[in-house]
């Protein structure tokens, strides 16, 4: 998380920060894996954000790093998934973790925008919902679902 800030107040310092958490980690992994799943086939999962689908759920470098790995999510199910390598995206909603603990302090702006759709967010999921939702994405129950953002958001995102 980034504060919620809007793109003029975004040190060159805090982007790569955040892009390098949330997006070229994502990456890197893939990158690794992928050539250890060609001969073999195989599942990569990648956590988004409904902030990747929508623009006002999160400040701007969340965000753009979110909509950058459903991005990279798509590519890698149509560059791979005629390989038997299928890639997935869960594009979570609030959920109960410590994510806004620490260090955040939320941007005046940037939390006037957000609080606009947090009268219509139901309870944060636990981090079990989101662990069985992961855990059917990766098994072979799912084996026909390649390159989709699946939206855990217990309908947040319908208001």
């Amino acid at each position: 998380m980034a504060s919620f800030m809007p793109v003029d107040k975004v040190s060159d310092e805090l982007w790569n920060k955040v892009i390098n958490v949330n997006l070229n980690s994502a990456f890197y992994a893939c990158r690794a894996a992928i050539p250890v799943m060609i001969n073999h086939g195989g599942v990569i999962l990648n956590t988004a954000s409904i902030a990747g689908i929508y623009g006002g759920s999160a400040g701007d470098l969340y965000t753009v790093s979110k909509h950058g790995l459903i991005g990279l999510t798509k590519h890698i199910a149509a560059f791979y998934g005629d390989k038997g390598i299928r890639c997935n995206a869960m594009a979570l909603g609030a959920v109960a973790t410590n994510i806004g603990t620490g260090s955040l302090k939320p941007d005046e702006i940037g939390m006037k925008i957000m609080q606009k759709t947090f009268s219509t967010r139901p309870e944060p999921a636990s981090p079990a919902e989101i662990a069985n939702l992961g855990l059917f994405l990766v098994s072979d129950l799912s084996k026909s679902i390649n390159g989709s953002i699946v939206i855990a958001d217990k309908g947040w995102t319908v208001y």
